[in-house]
């Protein structure tokens, strides 16, 4: 697997948590729904 796409997961996933502490709402609906 590509090392920058890795990277770009976790980075993801990290603002998806800081999100999820500041908005207080379900980010993975906001996100596919």
């Amino acid at each position: 697997m590509n090392p920058n796409l890795t990277m770009a997961y976790v980075n993801r996933e990290l603002a998806i948590s800081k999100l999820e502490e500041q908005k207080g709402v379900p980010i993975f609906e906001a996100v596919f729904a």
